[in-house]
């Protein structure tokens, strides 16, 4: 039976165990090229055990065999390379996961390129960075635009054509630019008789504008089958290498079903441009130079490694519906889906600095949007340990805690540069060490959770820490509770205004218990919480350590009217000229309420005059049979007016009636009496209105 001693009055603990596993690491061995490695395996294994770890090697069948992959076994497994997996791994990876298991990854996105079995062997196929010698030029622009070019596109005047002079005058580049994008526009260029299967790849440089962030791939085949790609886009020149056949089949039926793919010797055509959906209205430029078809034979396209950002930034774009592409285990795949590529950026980890290429990752550490579970806030599913970051606080490296949804209890870390020299370089071999030493050495704390309610008339708060004991052995761990509140110092709050009040603080609660290795407990207790508590801004802190040995600590700090400021602030900035946040009309309605609401606590008149100013749009777009405009629905058959939409709006021109000059309130009262004439004539017989 565990012993607890609690150093506090109504401590209360909860266990539950997860086994002791011992301090080994699995490494996989992985069956890549050098360049594909942030480490060379063998000396990597050398390093870990010259740091005291025990180092068994897997090779990848036993990386995929739930048998030989269990945190019994061992209670972290490495991947040593820059981004590659088991294609099919997935599965049995996140089973470890959730059984307790720890994973991390040395570098590039996690998961993002497929490693293939193929007569009997693991390889994977990387794509050249140099030109082979077999090269067929598509497009150059130094003597001029090419015969060939053309531009395919929607409504409007659509893109401009010009060839412009490098920088630094050597030969010429295309530009491509529109004023204001309405559908879609595209380079397009025939490809007919440019190759066989070998010519596989195409290659070609490209750059945008700051409102370009993304670039569309099209290509058909002669069966004018439709084929899609979506690739980061920045105001520098990039090259771009792009395998045929991993282009993604488009509102094809017939085609992209698996072993399916785009024939290189059949390509017809290619697009190069931007959407409405993936780049928004207004202006955008496109520079491209150098597009080639490049000899690169493989008898299996599934060799090739593919990218998993390339697949979900495509879905993303055009919807699963249209896009048919290869999917792996979500739980894991979906993690790592949000990374922004950096070069030569200043990171910075506990104690070393340095300067790296790689990708910032927004990692989901909550369970989706707040409006889906009507609630104040997002349920955190994970905590959150940086590794790496930049000055502006962006992940290159951190350590993920999962305490919830489908992928609680599993520990993922990861560093996402791009280098393999890791252990030549202090500032990656010191990061990965230490989240080693955390994970393996340390007890530390999965997560950190307030609660609130009433007992016998009071208020309290509780306090609940989940913490997992080191992988070394059983040991005495110590857990010490604080919350502490801030003076919200609110106009509204009279009693408050322009005084400084001495609260007395809830006294820090310290637990003590004995965990076995690897063990989970929660601690929790329960804090008394003074009058002026003010439970809208205040900051918890959990520290857990072994007595006189290794300790972590996580706190947080909860400021709604600081992020309620940021909001608005953000609305404020946001807003166009005509008066619009967004331009759906109920979406700006749920904005100028929240602009109102703001203008209550602090009193700044910029927060009112935005909302007057969309109430005024409103006004000033109102159809002349009274239905509010919704910002959407117009096509060629004419405009939808959906009377739930327009009751959104209603609400926020109900709202504004209070804070409108006098001259204003009898025309928005009649704008209001007009909208809810119109809504009568969705009157059913049961006195139920229908949607519009």
């Amino acid at each position: 039976m565990t012993w607890l001693r609690a150093i506090a009055p109504a401590a209360i603990l909860f266990l539950t165990s997860l086994g002791c596993p011992a301090q080994t690491i699995g490494l996989w061995d992985a069956p890549l090229p050098r360049e594909m490695l942030a480490a060379d395996t063998s000396e990597l294994a050398a390093a870990l055990t010259e740091a005291g770890y025990e180092v068994t090697l897997l090779d990848t069948d036993q990386l995929l065999d739930p048998g030989v992959l269990s945190p019994d076994r061992m209670p972290l497994v490495l991947c040593p390379t820059l981004g590659a997996y088991p294609h099919g791994g997935l599965g049995v990876l996140a089973d470890y996961l959730r059984a307790g298991g720890a994973f991390m990854s040395l570098g590039g996105v996690p998961f993002d390129l497929r490693v293939t079995k193929a007569d009997g062997e693991w390889q994977a196929v990387v794509l050249p960075e140099s030109a082979p010698d077999q090269i067929v030029e598509v497009a150059g622009f130094d003597d001029g635009l090419p015969d060939s070019l053309e531009r395919q596109g929607g409504e409007g005047e659509g893109f401009a054509f010009e060839a412009v002079p490098h920088e630094d005058g050597d030969g010429s580049f295309l530009r491509a630019s529109v004023e204001d994008l309405q559908q879609f526009e595209y380079v397009r260029v025939d490809l007919r008789d440019t190759g066989d299967d070998g010519y596989s790849i195409l290659r070609f440089r490209a750059r945008g504008d700051e409102n370009s962030p993304l670039l569309g791939v099209e290509m058909n085949e002669t069966d004018e089958s439709r084929w899609k790609m979506v690739l980061p886009l920045s105001p520098e020149w990039r090259d771009y290498t792009i395998y045929i056949p991993h282009m993604l089949s488009y509102a094809t039926e017939e085609r992209g079903d698996e072993g399916d793919y785009l024939r290189p010797s059949k390509l017809l055509r290619v697009g190069l441009g931007f959407t409405k959906g993936i780049g928004g209205g207004g202006p955008h430029r496109l520079d491209i130079d150098d597009v080639q078809r490049w000899h690169f034979g493989t008898s299996d396209p599934e060799l090739v490694s593919r990218s998993t950002q390339v697949i979900n930034a495509t879905i993303a774009a055009y919807s699963a519906k249209q896009i048919k592409a290869p999917t792996d285990d979500e739980a894991l795949a979906k993690l790592f889906i949000h990374a922004e590529r950096f070069t030569d950026v200043d990171l910075r980890g506990v104690e070393v600095a340095a300067t790296c290429d790689g990708w910032f990752i927004d990692y989901p550490w909550t369970d989706g949007p707040a409006y889906k579970n009507v609630v104040m806030s997002r349920n955190r599913t994970a905590r959150v340990v940086p590794l790496l970051q930049d000055d502006a606080g962006r992940l290159a490296g951190a350590i993920a805690l999962h305490s919830g949804s489908e992928l609680a209890g599993a520990t993922l870390a990861w560093l996402s540069v791009d280098a393999t020299n890791l252990l030549q370089r202090p500032l990656l071999k010191s990061a990965m060490l230490s989240a080693l030493d955390l994970l393996l050495r340390r007890p530390h704390i999965v997560s950190l959770e307030p609660s609130f309610g009433v007992q016998d008339g009071e208020p309290w708060m509780a306090i609940t820490a989940t913490v997992v004991g080191p992988a070394t052995g059983a040991a005495e761990v110590q857990c010490s509770l604080t919350p502490c509140s801030f003076l919200n110092l609110r106009p509204m709050a009279e009693v408050l205004v322009g005084e400084t009040v001495a609260l007395e603080l809830p006294p820090e609660k310290l637990l003590v218990a004995d965990l076995a290795p690897g063990e989970r407990m929660q601690f929790a207790d329960y804090f008394p919480m003074s009058p002026l508590f003010a439970v809208e801004k205040y900051s918890v802190r959990a520290s857990v350590r072994i007595p006189d040995g290794p300790s972590d600590t996580e706190e947080f700090a909860v400021d709604t009217l600081e992020v309620m400021t940021k909001l608005c602030d953000f609305f404020v900035e946001r807003q166009t000229e005509e008066g619009t946040f967004h331009g759906y009309g109920f979406t700006d309605e749920r904005a100028a309420r929240g602009l109102l609401a703001m203008y209550d606590m602090t009193g700044e008149e910029k927060y009112r005059d935005a909302a007057i100013r969309w109430g005024e749009h409103e006004i000033a777009i109102q159809r002349e049979d009274g239905g509010y405009r919704m910002g959407y629905g117009l096509s060629e058959r004419g405009e939808a007016c959906y009377v739930a939409d327009g009751g959104e709006i209603a609400i926020g021109m109900v709202r504004l009636l209070n804070y409108l000059p006098e001259d204003r309130r009898g025309v928005f009262l009649e704008s209001l009496r007009r909208y809810f004439d119109y809504r009568e004539g969705f009157r059913m017989e049961d006195g139920k209105i229908s949607v519009g």
